[in-house]
């Protein structure tokens, strides 16, 4: 599967919309059995609430101690269905992954931060 490649894709629509972020993974992934997504785990970073195109819906769950105007998150939850798409070399269009960053409250969340 091709958890990276969906990841840097996520990265270039936030980039585009001026938000000067980079996911590093970690290596870590987790199958969440509740929604049948992958967790996949990057280095905690913070990513801009409200960027210059959309307003991200906030992650699931939430750090407690957030930044004012900012989210942060350690997790990505990749649909398996993209990430197959994207093996096959069927990249979304920016279009429809901006859709699914900006009304997916599930697709970023915040683990074991203290």
């Amino acid at each position: 599967m091709s958890y990276l490649q969906v990841i840097r894709h996520i990265e270039q629509i936030l980039n585009g919309c001026g938000d000067p972020i980079r996911f590093t993974p970690t290596g870590r992934k987790m199958l969440d059995q509740a929604t049948m997504q992958m967790a996949v785990e990057v280095m905690k970073v913070d990513i801009q609430r409200t960027n210059d195109c959309f307003t991200l819906p906030p992650p699931v769950p939430p750090y407690a101690h957030n930044r004012p105007g900012l989210y942060t998150v350690n997790i990505i939850h990749i649909p398996p269905s993209l990430a197959e798409a994207y093996s096959a070399g069927n990249r979304y269009p920016d279009e429809e992954l901006t859709s699914l960053i900006r009304t997916s409250a599930g697709l970023f969340s915040c683990y074991l931060l203290k």
